[in-house]
């Protein structure tokens, strides 16, 4: 499911982002390529983020149309489209 795998790369961002540190921590690293590889890594938890949120609020749409499509057919069954045609 998208939103598995969206958490997923979120997890994949946190443990990019440690060794990252520690690869600098170690002087692996110069402070301009620390930045640029920090930003990338924190633009690809940010969009993860958005995508996550979005995709939980589509499921979140989803089921509520899917319970009010239930209650709609509880209460007239096919009565009701039998009376439009």
């Amino acid at each position: 499911m998208w939103t598995e795998k969206l958490a997923n790369r979120l997890t994949e961002c946190d443990t990019e982002k440690d060794r990252l540190v520690k690869l600098y921590a170690r002087g692996g690293l110069t402070d301009a390529k620390y930045d640029r590889y920090a930003a990338e890594i924190a633009e690809r938890k940010r969009a993860a983020e958005e995508g996550l949120v979005e995709a939980r609020g589509s499921a979140s749409r989803l089921s509520e149309m899917q319970k009010a499509r239930r209650a709609v057919v509880e209460t007239f069954g096919d009565g009701l489209m039998g009376s439009i045609y």
